[in-house]
């Protein structure tokens, strides 16, 4: 196996149990997105870092078809993530074409403890979210001070965790789209020999 068929696995493992533990958390706190809600999709905020975005890179590669997105993402001057597909005609329906590969960001979204500035939990949550649920919302802020989350279970272990593997590319986040990018181009190293 090579380093980065070891990377890639790692990097897999890893999002696998980032879905399975929050997914559960959600549940938890009975905060989950709406089916169908893609409202952060089309934020301009969404955020990877390249090694984030390497298991999407290479199974391009595998596929065949790394050339080609990298021309259409080099050539796009989208601003919001490129793989999101609208299903309706405002866009706020729709669904992600990379859902195995996201970043982690995409996958914690919607309610999760975070640590304040001072060590202090609280919950990020979804401004939608809120405003749909206000009662399910206001008792969660209510029992997270209640509640023993693991330290598995805040997003900061996980990007902790992922960046250790790689720091030279784990580190720096980038807009999505440029992530993308910069993971293609860095598994050209290793499929172009």
């Amino acid at each position: 196996m090579t380093e980065l068929e070891r990377l890639n696995q790692q990097l897999l493992d890893y999002f696998s149990e980032i879905e399975c533990i929050f997914l559960e958390q959600q549940k938890v706190l009975r905060l989950e997105c709406s089916p169908g809600c893609y409202a952060c999709c089309l934020s301009r905020d969404v955020t990877a870092t390249l090694l984030e975005m390497l298991p999407f890179a290479i199974s391009l590669f595998q596929q065949g078809k790394a050339e080609q997105l990298f021309e259409e993402l080099s050539e796009t001057s989208q601003d919001n993530c490129y793989f999101f597909r609208k299903e309706s005609v405002a866009g706020e329906r729709g669904h992600c074409t990379i859902y195995p590969y996201r970043p982690i960001l995409c996958r914690v979204f919607g309610a999760f403890p975070r640590h304040d500035k001072w060590s202090n939990v609280e919950l990020s949550v979804c401004k939608k979210i809120k405003q749909e649920n206000p009662i399910l919302f206001d008792g969660a802020v209510k029992n997270l001070q209640h509640s023993d989350f693991e330290k598995s279970a805040f997003a900061e272990t996980w990007r902790l965790k992922i960046m250790n593997l790689r720091p030279d590319i784990g580190i720096e986040e980038y807009p999505i789209n440029s992530a993308a990018l910069q993971a293609i181009t860095f598994a050209s190293l290793y499929f172009r020999v």
